[in-house]
């Protein structure tokens, strides 16, 4: 936003990272929209070969992210790290979105239909943290200006576009947990102890998702880690 504290600005600026800011306003779900134009217009291809989107909260670096072989290899447009669980109404996190895939703006039923079946029992790719090249968010933001994806959230408009095979991307999807990023949304595989991500020295890790913030600012409670 343009609140940031002067403190972080200098911080920023002496290591080199521009910053972008806009003015707030806009819905959770809008500004998640709006930050793929960003991307796009960031992601040049006279600049860079890949992109790193990151929701700092919700992801843990596991390893170095800019030093990855699957980066060099040169026969993909982008790598994708899901959540936990997958496009199934039998858990929290899947049933939520296939009830926002049914706010999307789609023709007729039959394409709500034809949605539901391509991303059934699918990793559900997190859209705030992953690697893409200049074309991969071209892609992107060109999928989420399609008249049946208005009113869907970014994450949606990702899943239904990468599943219903609505691009030419070539992309690869890892498992939860694997590769440098592990976006760990509500339910991860790394570390939950008395419902407090930690890191595996037991200190709690700077892991907040926007749905857990408090309770992972609670100091350690297992016995193990006093």
């Amino acid at each position: 936003s343009n609140q940031a504290d002067e403190q972080v600005r200098s911080f920023l600026h002496q290591h080199n990272v521009q910053t972008h800011e806009t003015q707030e306003g806009r819905t959770w779900e809008a500004f998640n929209r709006f930050r793929f134009e960003f991307y796009k217009d960031s992601c040049s291809e006279d600049r860079y070969d890949w992109c790193l989107t990151i929701d700092f909260r919700d992801s843990i670096f596991q390893a170095n992210p800019f030093d990855w072989p699957p980066l060099v290899s040169g026969d993909k447009d982008a790598f994708f790290f899901p959540h936990n669980r997958p496009w199934r109404r039998d858990n929290p996190e899947g049933g939520w979105h296939f009830m926002e895939l049914g706010k999307c703006r789609y023709a007729s039923l039959d394409m709500k239909a034809q949605w539901e079946v391509s991303v059934a029992d699918q990793p559900l790719i997190n859209a705030g943290g992953f690697y893409g090249r200049p074309t991969a968010f071209a892609a992107i933001q060109g999928l989420l200006l399609r008249p049946e994806m208005q009113l869907c959230n970014d994450q949606i408009v990702l899943n239904v576009g990468l599943y219903h095979n609505m691009t030419n991307l070539r992309y690869q999807v890892f498992p939860q947990g694997h590769g440098p990023i592990n976006n760990i949304a509500w339910t991860s595989v790394y570390n939950l102890l008395n419902g407090v991500y930690r890191g595996r020295d037991c200190l709690v890790t700077a892991i907040a998702h926007q749905y857990n913030e408090e309770r992972n600012r609670l100091p350690p409670s297992n016995q193990n880690c006093q």
